[in-house]
């Protein structure tokens, strides 16, 4: 069965990491899902809010499976959040993979590493929802080798969230 992926990310500050993660993606010949086209990339400083959460409603139809890219302020940004938030509502697999190691153009050390732990929202009774906890896995993106593993993560969590749910 094919998976359908959805990739977020801070689209501000995470970028070019978001895009060696991609190109290596598309390298291993894994299908190149949920990653925004460059020009579609470019038109996004142009949407308000509600624009955006209406092209990420779009973008994570058909979806299983989303990846959290986390750089050092992913988990602050509310398009970040409401992209989680979304996955999480439409049951989603969740796997957040750090990005913080990656050395690319924009930075050339890596910088501190993220608290997975962090309030990303609230249910309806005003219970906080954190991060790490709808999160099913979390992996480094360099120590746990995603270049090679990715596909294998993605594998996993759809098998253990198909799993969660035979109660039989």
């Amino acid at each position: 069965m094919s998976k359908k992926v959805y990739f977020c990310f801070n689209y501000e500050e995470d970028l070019e990491s978001a895009r060696i993660v991609k190109n290596n993606w598309v390298m291993n010949g894994l299908i190149d899902l949920g990653f925004y086209k460059d020009e579609e990339y470019n038109s996004i400083e142009n949407y308000n809010y509600n624009d955006l959460c209406r092209l990420i409603n779009r973008k994570l139809e058909d979806t299983s499976v989303t990846i959290v890219l986390v750089g050092e302020h992913t988990l602050d940004n509310p398009i970040v959040k409401y992209e989680i938030l979304k996955s999480y509502e439409i049951d989603n697999a969740i796997i957040a993979i750090d990005i913080n190691h990656i050395i690319n153009n924009d930075r050339h050390k890596p910088k501190i590493e993220v608290n997975p732990h962090k309030k990303i929202g609230e249910f309806f009774d005003n219970t906080p929802i954190y991060f790490d906890e709808i999160c099913d896995e979390y992996y480094d993106y360099l120590m746990d080798d995603g270049f090679q593993f990715m596909g294998k993560w993605i594998d996993k969590v759809s098998e253990l969230k198909t799993k969660n749910y035979n109660f039989s």
